[in-house]
Order: structure tokens, then sequence, then C-alpha cells
């Protein structure tokens, strides 16, 4: 296990890192983003795993679908998922360009579709 004592990571970004178990101890955290697959998270001794997790069903709730067993439930998230996909592929033809641009060293739209097997929409 690598140790880090009194070092100033400011500004630091540490992009598709394996955390786990990495304890954080007496550090200073302001206006950090954590995103990723995130489970048993405790900030300052309080598991908030399933806070977060029930706030981003609340903002998207096709997650609760895709987790259904009833199937029914997997069609409907499926309807919704390729329905939004449509609406931002027509966003990204409404804007000749925008589909090449990368923003904070993120895929660009065309990256992503490629990835995602989508480009054929």
């Amino acid at each position: 296990m690598t140790r880090y004592v009194d070092e100033d990571l400011h500004g630091a970004e540490f992009r598709e890192c394996d955390l786990t178990g990495a304890r954080l101890i007496g550090v200073v955290m302001q206006d950090a983003v954590i995103d990723g697959l995130i489970t048993n998270l405790v900030v300052n001794g309080v598991d908030v795993t399933e806070y977060v997790e029930a706030e981003l069903d609340r903002r998207h709730p096709v997650r609760v679908l895709i987790r259904s067993e009833d199937l029914a439930d997997l069609r409907e998230a499926s309807r919704q998922l390729h329905s939004a996909w449509a609406a931002t592929i027509e966003r990204i033809r409404r804007t000749p360009g925008i589909e090449h641009r990368s923003v904070h060293d993120e895929w660009s739209a065309v990256q992503t579709m490629r990835h995602l097997d989508l480009s054929r929409n």
C-alpha cells in the first residue's frame, strides 16, 4: 500500500483508478467530485451509500427499472434509454461540429457512440 502523509494533492485528478479500500484520514476536501462505481462509502463516520443511491434513483428513475427482474420493467427501461439516446443524437445533429468536441478530457459524442455502438441510430 502506498501511503501519502502531508502531501499537497491540490487539483489532483485520479482517472480510471482503483481506490478500493482507500482511506482518507484528516484530509481537507473542498469542491471535490467523486464519480464512479462506489459502494460502502463512509464520510466522517456516516455510510452515505444508500443516500447516494436513493438520490440517483430519484434523479434517474430508469435505474430502478434496469435492476428489476420483471421483463415488462426491463422492456420499459430499454424503451426509455433508447428514447433518451435518440433525443441526444437529435440535439447533436442540430449543432454541427459539436459531435467531435470533448469537455474536461471526457469522450466526445462520436467517441461515446462508437464505444456504445450507437452510431447506427
